[in-house]
This record gives structure tokens, sequence and C-alpha cells, in this order.
């Protein structure tokens, strides 16, 4: 009887310390769900952002392209501007170069 009684109190001992060891893992395993919920939480947080500054700089990307082909073709009015203006100063420089030579009495072209 004696051996019976030790055997029964080593059996709750052990199964004393299984409950304890059981609660141990379960408060474990509680915890890593929690880690995991925050974990999400902050992904989830932090995928918002990343959207957010993405339409954000879409929409500047979106700007900064109509601003440089609105540059271009500024650039394009003024280099057209510039040829005409180009081509009329030429225009008159001969005008005037003809008037001279016809002052002059035409003895030699004026300019050359």
């Amino acid at each position: 009887m004696r051996r019976g009684s030790e055997l029964m109190e080593q059996i709750r001992a052990e199964h004393e310390l299984h409950r304890k060891q059981a609660a141990e893992a379960d408060a474990r395993y509680q915890e890593q769900i929690e880690l995991t919920r925050q974990e999400v939480q902050i992904t989830r947080e932090v995928v918002r952002r990343n959207e957010i500054a993405f339409q954000a700089n879409s929409r500047l990307n979106a700007e900064l392209v109509g601003a440089v082909v609105d540059v271009r073709d500024t650039v394009r009015e003024v280099r057209a501007d510039l040829r005409e203006l180009g081509a009329e100063v030429r225009a008159q420089t001969e005008a005037i170069f003809r008037m001279l030579d016809r002052f002059d009495g035409g003895s030699e072209p004026a300019g050359a």
C-alpha cells in the first residue's frame, strides 16, 4: 500500500508539473499570437503609408511631367522666334547694305 501511495504521489506531482508546463506553453502561445497581431497592425500601417506616399509621388510626377512639357513647348516657341528674328535681322542687314550701295553709287557692294 505504501508503494501505491508513493506512486500516486509521484503521479500527482508529474500531473501538476505537466499542468504548469501546459499553462506556460499556453501563455507563450498567447504572447506569440499578440505579437503576431501587433506585427500585422504595423505591417498594415506601413502599407497604408506607402500607398499614400506612392499616390503623392504619382501626382507629383504627373505635375513635373506637365511642367517639363510646358518648358519644352516654351523653348520650342522661343527657338522659333529666335530663328524668325535672325532671318529678319539678316533681311534688314541686306536691305541696309543695298541702300548703302545705292548711296555709294554702286561701285562695290557694301559689307564685302
